[in-house]
């Protein structure tokens, strides 16, 4: 009577029961997918964040008036028809590509390609376009006027005893981070296994920098111009929290290395 039954059924009853229906695609990205995302490319978003700031934000700014915005976009046209800008998006945009591929073709873990996409921003964004373009040879659009305007020293000229601590952080910055940046990136897409050990250097002298220049404002307790220095000082904070957790990575990597070698 079974098979009678089964001869009665139709064809696609008789596929149902034979091809069990499969699951819906799922509408929405994972939590992982979307963390892995953001512990890879976070610092992009943080660098785009700043230009979006350097297109908009009036670099005169007090704390007796409500922020000003350029919203007629004259500053963002400024801005991004600088060649100055293109110099350092230009490189680091191609550098961004080419990592995404390289990340297509080498299954690496989210944490070594957060480093390695780190590393670019920090070369051709955050150390160049930033600091030295802006604050050292004050040669970039809008930015250069906004350092000016949150830390008034420099107004000075290069060198001068009010910007001594700038300009020995810009000069770290040029002989010894952006060096250091390149060579970790450098390590890191070779997969040369001294890349950690490299890396941990570059990272405290990154926080030394840091520390060299907000300190002495700090300890000074100079008063801040403008809601605009608070988001410099947050945003400096990465490059204390970064080399931090870096450092805690690769001694909890080292330790449970010399564990398992005394197992042995």
């Amino acid at each position: 009577m079974a098979t009678a039954a089964n001869r009665t059924k139709s064809p696609s009853a008789r596929a149902t029961d034979a091809e069990p229906a499969q699951p819906a695609a799922p509408t929405t990205v994972p939590p992982s997918s979307r963390n892995d995302f953001l512990e890879v490319w976070w610092t992009v978003l943080f660098a785009a964040q700043v230009l979006i700031m350097q297109c908009l934000v009036d670099p005169k700014q007090s704390w007796t008036s409500a922020p000003k915005l350029d919203l007629s976009f004259q500053q963002a046209f400024r801005v991004l028809s600088s060649p100055w800008l293109w110099i350092c998006w230009g490189p680091m945009i191609a550098g961004l590509v080419w990592l995404k591929s390289f990340f297509e073709k080498h299954k690496l873990p989210s944490v070594e390609k957060g480093m390695m996409v780190w590393w670019l921003t920090n070369i051709f964004f955050f150390h160049t376009h930033c600091d030295l373009l802006s604050g050292y040879f004050q040669v970039m659009p809008a930015l250069t006027e906004i350092y000016a305007g949150m830390t008034p020293a420099h107004l000075q000229p290069r060198w001068a005893d009010p910007r001594l601590h700038l300009d020995a952080t810009y000069f770290l910055e040029l002989l010894c981070e952006v060096p250091l940046a390149c060579l970790c990136l450098s390590l890191y897409i070779r997969r040369h296994p001294g890349r950690y050990f490299v890396e941990t250097f570059a990272c405290a002298v990154q926080m030394a920098g840091t520390v060299t220049y907000y300190g002495p404002p700090l300890i000074r307790m100079e008063a801040t111009t403008s809601w605009v220095c608070f988001f410099d000082r947050t945003f400096g904070m990465a490059w204390i929290v970064i080399p931090l957790i870096v450092l805690r990575r690769h001694y909890l990597a080292a330790v449970e290395k010399a564990g398992a070698v005394k197992k042995d």
